[in-house]
């Protein structure tokens, strides 16, 4: 009878185990970071599908936060933090587009619900004689403007408030008409409530109407299908492209302001 005998080094086989072990972290941290990029791309692609005319800013600001580390395998794409006014009113743009449901009032509304007789925040919607720039937005400047004449401009914001003071020179000229259908007192105008600027002609001609209560919105941004419908796509692949790679270094990862995967 014949009879072959195998012996396997235990320590060679646990040394195996470890390598595989320690390629396997290394391919699921990569991977999560680099599916955290699909994901990103998917939604701002769908913000630009979606959305009215979105300033590249709004698009952007959907980034990666966090890569995956060793410790902490995950990364996080999460709308990036912008702190001030301006923050809070760009956090207020996804969560009505990604929830629906009512906006908080926006800054100029609140200064200028300041004035109401019953000195409640008011919501705006441009009228036929509004300015816009060139994303099909309501024009900062003339909105500002309107502020400096109504005295609701903030002294902080110096830059605004400078080019206003010059643009008092020309003969534009606001107003504001309240009226019963806010929940104000009549004005005894037959104009309905908002915002007017006043032509060469002296005709009133209708820049914002107050709206009755805040402004309705319904959900726009697929972000969490968004999200799940690219990781089951892309996970799976950068996984194997990960492991086939081994533990060599790359630097195909692009940089957003947080720490490169470890």
């Amino acid at each position: 009878m014949l009879r072959s005998t195998y012996s396997i080094d235990v320590r060679q086989l646990q040394e195996a185990v470890r390598l595989v072990r320690s390629r396997a972290q290394y391919a699921a941290t990569r991977a999560a970071t680099k599916t955290a990029f699909d994901v990103r791309d998917a939604l701002r692609k769908q913000i630009e599908t979606t959305f009215f005319k979105p300033t590249r800013f709004v698009i952007n600001n959907v980034r990666v936060t966090q890569y995956a580390k060793k410790a902490q395998p995950e990364a996080v794409v999460d709308i990036a933090r912008t702190f001030g006014v301006r923050g809070r009113q760009v956090e207020d743009i996804y969560r009505t587009q990604i929830f629906g449901g009512t906006r908080q009032p926006k800054q100029a509304e609140i200064r200028i619900g300041r004035l109401s007789p019953g000195g409640q925040s008011i919501y705006m919607m441009p009228a036929r004689f509004a300015q816009y720039d060139s994303n099909g937005n309501p024009n900062r400047g003339e909105l500002t403007l309107i502020l400096s004449q109504l005295g609701v401009l903030n002294r902080g914001d110096n830059r605004a408030a400078r080019k206003a003071r010059r643009s008092r020179k020309a003969r534009t000229q606001y107003f504001v008409i309240w009226g019963s259908g806010q929940g104000f007192n009549s004005s005894g105008s037959d104009l309905a409530p908002g915002i007017y600027r006043r032509n060469d002609a002296g005709r009133a001609l209708p820049v914002y109407m107050f709206m009755k209560g805040p402004p309705k919105y319904r959900r726009r941004l697929d972000w969490f299908g968004t999200a799940e419908r690219t990781v089951r796509a892309s996970a799976p692949r950068h996984f194997r492209e990960a492991m086939a790679r081994g533990n060599q270094p790359a630097n195909d990862l692009p940089a957003e302001g947080a720490s490169q995967a470890a």
